[in-house]
């Protein structure tokens, strides 16, 4: 992205120019959001960005780490979604395909809000 463009990437409905919002459909709300997110959970945001070369996101959130060793050795080692109810929204049809696929394939029921 400019670097015009990565001075106003945070603010509501802010999109680089360019024709982004006729061919991708979004708007502007994807960073602004996320940033508010993870403020919320005590971390930042921070990125790295280059025109025409790619972004980079950092995100750090703020951990504890349980010292409790029973609390450690009754956590279940594996995860699963399966039978979860899942509202997916996204805003670029093939990212919306993927991500749909993929939980879907995890066992989650998905609802899809285009």
């Amino acid at each position: 992205m400019s670097k015009e463009f990565q001075n106003h990437i945070f603010e509501p409905f802010t999109q680089e120019k360019g024709g982004a919002r006729s061919v991708y459909g979004g708007t502007g709300l994807g960073m602004p959001i996320t940033e508010k997110l993870i403020e919320k959970m005590g971390g930042t945001v921070k990125f790295e960005s280059e025109k025409n070369v790619g972004t980079t996101f950092m995100v750090q959130l703020p951990f504890l780490i349980s010292t409790d060793m029973k609390q450690v050795e009754s956590q279940e080692d594996d995860v699963s979604i399966e039978g979860m109810r899942i509202l997916l929204t996204e805003d670029n049809e093939l990212n919306m395909e993927i991500a749909e696929f993929l939980l879907t394939n995890a066992g989650a029921e998905i609802k899809v809000k285009r």
